[in-house]
């Protein structure tokens, strides 16, 4: 083997040890470094040498990553097994949180009344630059505002995409029921027109659901994760995915027991691209973590990324020290993938502890030019990173 072999190995190995002794860990490494080699070598190990554990204690390995992409790259690398749940984050946290439908509808319960508080506050507040053309109204005109505005509802929702003239042409059959003069007052922006009718119909919506959830209504007593929409119906009993996160982190801060039942089913939780979870996601597994050693309870998460590689504003990038700092930090430096070169433009880039190296020798034919388009179109190469700089 090579020296570079030989170090290689002795990372892997670290990451094994902290497997074996169940020290979570958070494994840090650069672009062409082999981070889902070593995340599908880390699970072959714990099927290799922990399944027949595993499988007498109905137990699961957990491997969560931030696509679907992803999802399918591991699940055709590592092949099939009833053991390892491969699966987004979202999906993961779901098919733990579904069974457990009375604490979730509280938690919508309080979502639903901050919300609602917050409506209700944006509809008194005089100084809120969309909305004055119903704040600065007395409260009989604000009345007759509400009614206007939930007598005309078909017309809001025909028309809601419609320009200026067509909206407000649309609602002139209806103006006597106001008067001319607050008709023209009320459309005269329709922008805040809308602004103030969408707020009063979610209003609406909100209390309604709000009531029905404390009147123990059946249809009322059950919410949903809809992994299809990017915005929350609340007053559907839907919700969609960063409001899964604050649930489940909700929840898991709330009930010790829900902490236990992680531990117990999955003794092994390994995230992939953790500089793009989530930092809800961070605290809540930094709580599992935290509650583990408590109860001096044998579980384990690792960590596999690269803080300098997040794609999402949303991700948790280097912040993950300051939410959970008490894991084992493994760092990798070596680049499988790219020339001298290109390494020597990223160890420029980045200003972390990881100076990547090449792993292979002979890998020293690569060339960097950065370019950029001036005023007249024209392509000005500025600078060219070669063997030489």
């Amino acid at each position: 083997m090579t020296p570079n072999e030989i170090a290689e190995l002795e990372v892997q190995n670290k990451i094994l040890d902290c497997i074996n002794n169940f020290d979570s860990f958070r494994f840090n490494a650069g672009a062409g470094a082999g981070k889902t080699y070593a995340l599908i070598e880390s699970i072959k190990h714990l099927l290799k040498h922990k399944l027949a554990s595993l499988q007498k204690n109905n137990q699961q390995i957990v491997c969560v990553t931030y696509t679907n992409v992803a999802v399918k790259e591991i699940k055709e690398r590592l092949g099939h097994s009833d053991i390892v749940i491969v699966s987004t984050i979202h999906e993961m946290l779901w098919e733990i949180l579904k069974a457990h439908q009375p604490q979730l509808v509280e938690c919508h319960y309080q979502k639903l009344s901050s919300e609602l508080d917050e409506l209700n506050s944006e509809l008194i507040n005089p100084d809120h630059p969309k909305l004055k053309i119903f704040t600065s109204l007395a409260e009989a005109d604000q009345e007759g505002f509400k009614a206007f505005a939930f007598n005309t509802k078909d017309i809001y929702y025909q028309n809601i995409n419609a320009k200026s003239a067509q909206f407000k042409a649309a609602y002139t059959l209806h103006k006597g029921q106001i008067g001319d003069d607050n008709f023209k007052a009320w459309l005269k922006n329709y922008g805040n027109f809308k602004e103030v009718v969408k707020r009063l119909y979610k209003q609406k919506r909100y209390q309604y659901c709000k009531e029905k959830i404390e009147s123990k209504d059946s249809e009322y007593q059950a919410v949903v994760y809809d992994s299809t929409a990017n915005t929350d119906r609340l007053d559907k009993m839907k919700f969609s995915h960063d409001t899964l996160l604050e649930y489940a982190l909700t929840l898991v801060e709330q009930y010790p027991l829900l902490r236990r039942l992680i531990i117990d089913k999955y003794p092994y939780f390994l995230i992939d691209e953790y500089q793009d979870t989530s930092p809800h996601v961070i605290k809540l597994i930094g709580e599992v973590h935290k509650y583990s050693l408590e109860q001096e309870k044998k579980w384990l998460v690792g960590y596999f990324g690269d803080t300098a590689q997040s794609i999402y504003d949303t991700g948790v990038g280097s912040k993950i020290l300051a939410i959970h700092p008490d894991v084992n930090g493994i760092d990798k430096i070596f680049n499988r993938r790219s020339h001298l070169q290109i390494i020597q433009a990223i160890n420029n880039v980045r200003n972390d502890n990881i100076k990547q190296k090449e792993f292979f020798d002979n890998n020293n034919n690569g060339l960097v030019e950065f370019h950029h388009i001036n005023a007249n179109g024209d392509d000005e190469k500025q600078i060219k990173y070669t063997h030489d700089f």
